[in-house]
């Protein structure tokens, strides 16, 4: 889930869409998915220099090492790299470092074949003051911004290396292959309850791991036209194989060990198989079928017990999608989605006998209109319904993973979209949830954290005379942080901006978060910890503060 490695000046498109409803998408894909594509081709060079509030930098170059173009091909190669610090708002230096690098070699051919390969690199190195308890900051032990252990941070770097070839070939078949790897590094020291375990020493953790993973994906997909019928059918299958050499967890103070708590090897093997059609039974009626076939094999090898073997287990999987869309006319579409997705659990957890669902099962429903009353607005609204077989919660500190059973969600999503002038754009997403555990009892079913009211929207700004600037909000309602709503995590209203101006080769840059400098919280968890010199423990909030106001302006040189 960690994007650090992705630049953003590179991204051609997002798509994204909710719910367990697509064939082609596998584990974890229960909520939703994203897909991030990065450009193919640079129109220009560009170097751009920013600097901004709690001395913070940031230097971006994207540069065209070759470009051709012939009667056989259109290739390019470029290169994107960046680099970033800052030290933060907190009270203890954060002293942040990042430094991205990413090629892509891009190549259309006159034979309807694409061929794209992209390599990058992340490294990036942090100080952190980690989570604190609302209780320290009401007696003024610390300030807004303060630390009980300022001696958390840690290390990463990633690198992947992807290639994938696509082809239009005679008689409408269309194929694609793409293989993938990641080396990845992680190194994070974190302390959650402080001197709760340990009164002497602390309760710092420290959690390692390294990982390689392995993968392949393939389609073929055709149009056929039975009739008055007209479908597209599309193949896919796949392999990921994810190799932890070493995942540890290990208690530390001030970054010096003292003690192993785990340590151990995962395997982990995921192998798939789907179809999905894309059936237009007129121009008004499409049935989209989809069903997908998962493999999994877990391994685990704890250097931990008298006897260091793998442990492994394996599950297979089937998850059917069906969904309707109705064009009433071209102003109103009905839709109705519906979908099984899972999620693969902690391998630990599996092998321990622990988890009653190997892969869990997530089933959902999405019953929604599309509306277009004028020719400039668009209205998206929805009802759904998730299920979900079995949840967990991972203990980082602790190094466990624990089953928090059956859940069911229920929300009501709009979307809007108005454009009203050739230059103005307004643009706002409501949310709504309602999310409580199964088998629970009434006052005792709240799922802690689970959001029940959202939203963000905003107002954009573009003109031909070359200065755009944007003005957008966001939005979280107060929600409950535990299983009985006696306590709860606080909502928070943000307003950010952004605007620049492009005057030839140059372009300006302008941007502020939080512009209401409001004081918010952004991680929230109910945590039981105790402070040094507290008797007892203490169950409360312990947060993450959030961005202060904050501006960095730029500037760019095209060329």
């Amino acid at each position: 889930a960690d994007l650090h490695f992705l630049i953003p000046e590179t991204v051609e498109k997002v798509n994204f869409d909710k719910g367990p409803y697509f064939a082609g998408k596998g584990n974890l894909a229960t909520a939703g998915f994203v897909e991030i594509q990065t450009k193919d081709f640079l129109e220009k060079n560009c170097i751009q220099l920013q600097a901004g509030r709690f001395n913070t930098q940031r230097t971006l170059g994207l540069f065209k090492i070759l470009s051709k173009e012939n009667e056989r091909k259109k290739q390019q190669f470029y290169i994107a790299s960046e680099y970033f610090r800052s030290n933060g708002y907190f009270d203890s230096p954060q002293k942040f470092h990042r430094f991205n690098i990413m090629g892509k070699y891009s190549a259309v051919f006159t034979n309807n074949a694409r061929l794209t390969i992209i390599a990058s690199t992340l490294d990036s190195r942090w100080d952190a003051s980690g989570q604190i308890p609302e209780r320290a900051v009401a007696d003024s032990s610390i300030s807004k911004f303060g630390s009980i252990d300022n001696s958390e941070g840690g290390n990463t770097n990633r690198t992947n290396i992807t290639a994938k070839f696509t082809k239009q070939w005679k008689g409408g078949w269309q194929t694609s292959d793409q293989f993938y790897f990641t080396n990845y590094r992680f190194n994070l020291y974190s302390n959650f309850t402080f001197f709760l375990i340990d009164s002497t020493n602390g309760d710092e953790i420290n959690q390692r791991e390294r990982r390689d993973i392995y993968g392949y994906t393939g389609t073929v997909s055709k149009n056929f036209s039975p009739g008055t019928i007209n479908a597209n059918t599309e193949f896919g299958w796949g392999l990921r194989y994810d190799e932890v050499a070493n995942i540890e967890l290990n208690h530390v103070v001030k970054r010096k060990f003292l003690n192993s708590l785990q340590q151990g090897s995962i395997q982990e093997l995921n192998g798939f198989l789907y179809s999905n059609s894309n059936i237009e039974l007129s121009n008004k009626f499409t049935i989209i079928a989809g069903l997908r076939y998962d493999f999994f094999r877990f391994g685990y090898k704890s250097f931990s017990s008298n006897t260091a073997v793998f442990k492994n287990q394996q599950r297979g999987t089937v998850s059917p999608k069906l969904n309707f869309n109705y064009i009433i006319n071209p102003k109103l579409k009905v839709y109705l989605n519906t979908g099984i997705g899972f999620h693969s659990n902690d391998t630990r957890v599996i092998l321990n006998d622990k988890a009653e669902k190997i892969l869990p099962r997530v089933f959902g429903t999405d019953i929604g209109v599309v509306l277009k009353p004028l020719k400039s607005l668009f209205i998206k609204t929805a009802i759904w319904y998730l299920y979900s077989q079995q949840e967990f919660i991972y203990v980082g500190d602790e190094g466990i993973v624990e089953p928090s059973g059956k859940t069911r969600r229920v929300g009501l999503d709009m979307s809007m979209r108005y454009q009203a002038t050739r230059w103005l754009y307004a643009d706002m997403d409501i949310n709504y949830a309602n999310a409580r555990a199964v088998d629970a009892g009434k006052s005792e079913n709240f799922v802690p954290l689970a959001p029940t009211f959202t939203s963000i929207g905003g107002l954009t700004v573009k003109t031909k005379k070359g200065f755009n600037c944007s003005l957008r909000y966001r939005y979280i309602d107060s929600r409950p942080a535990n299983e009985t709503n006696t306590i709860r995590a606080d909502g928070y209203f943000l307003l950010d901006a952004i605007a620049s101006y492009t005057h030839g080769k140059i372009e300006l840059s302008l941007s502020m978060e939080n512009i209401l400098n409001s004081y918010w919280k952004e991680a929230q968890f109910d945590t039981e910890s105790r402070l040094q010199f507290e008797t007892k423990s203490v169950s409360e909030i312990h947060y993450t503060p959030g961005t202060p106001r904050f501006f960095k302006a730029g500037i760019g040189f095209v060329f």
